[in-house]
């Protein structure tokens, strides 16, 4: 019976040898995860985080998995160059194999992909009804308590 690696959301940074750790978790749109789309988007997070997005369509719960960084790496070796892309930073490219820009992450999009992020890797980590309790609570704090009709 073959063992599955342990896969980690967050590992410290930068990383040893200036690679993807293999066992380093990454959210990625299932467009690029299967092949059917290049990265065009690979964001790291503040909080650590990473992202991988095919740079058309909006990143979201319904089409994206949480998963091991290496399975993107395997099909796209030129993402191993973004291993020391800072935290708080996005690299976006314009075609496979095209030159990275690198910028700060850009909050709007970024924060509703950052949240998306979480809730995936809470599935991996809690289970789909610890992920949405945390969810509901990570939203609460954020949006403030109910108006009680004050």
């Amino acid at each position: 019976m073959k063992r599955e690696s342990v896969v980690v959301p967050v590992l410290p940074w930068p990383f040893q040898d200036g690679t993807f750790p293999r066992q380093l978790a990454a959210v990625v749109m299932d467009s690029v995860l299967e092949g059917r789309m290049p990265a065009l988007q690979v964001v790291h997070f503040a909080s650590g985080l990473w992202g991988i997005a095919d740079g058309i369509d909006e990143p979201d719960e319904h089409n994206c998995t949480a998963t091991h960084i290496w399975h993107v790496l395997d099909r796209d070796e030129s993402l191993q160059t973004l291993a020391s892309l800072a935290p708080g930073y996005q690299a976006d490219r314009t075609q496979p194999g095209g030159g990275w820009t690198i910028s700060p992450h850009q909050p709007g999009k970024a924060y509703r992909l950052r949240d998306r992020l979480v809730f995936a890797l809470d599935i991996i980590r809690f289970g789909e009804d610890e992920a949405e309790k945390r969810r509901a609570e990570r939203m609460r704090i954020r949006d403030g308590p109910p108006d009680q009709g004050r």
